[in-house]
């Protein structure tokens, strides 16, 4: 099957989530994006990071979501209560939108 996204920018690595139900992106335009892998609508998108998001990847078990950008942060998502956790000094604010 073939899944067709519109990101912004050229994107950086994705992943699939464990269950194959989901698909993370990172981009240029400082974004992570959360997609459908089955109708490739856009679930929700990741703001923070002030640089190319450059990495994003889900955990094993797929309650967590690890970006990493050029502006020198990682950060860690966790999704079902949305906490979010940095692994490096925040930048800006944070904010998932779901």
């Amino acid at each position: 099957k073939t899944i067709h996204l519109t990101v912004s920018g050229v994107p950086g690595l994705g992943d699939w989530s464990p269950d194959g139900q989901k698909i993370v992106t990172a981009s240029r335009d400082d974004t992570v994006k959360v997609w459908s892998s089955e109708t490739g609508v856009e679930i929700s998108t990741l703001l923070g990071h002030s640089d190319e998001v450059r990495a994003a990847v889900w955990s094993p078990d797929g309650h967590r979501i690890l970006t990493g950008s050029w502006d020198e942060t990682m950060i860690i998502v966790l999704r079902e209560d949305k906490k979010i956790s940095r692994l490096s000094e925040p930048t800006q604010n944070l904010y998932l939108l779901y």
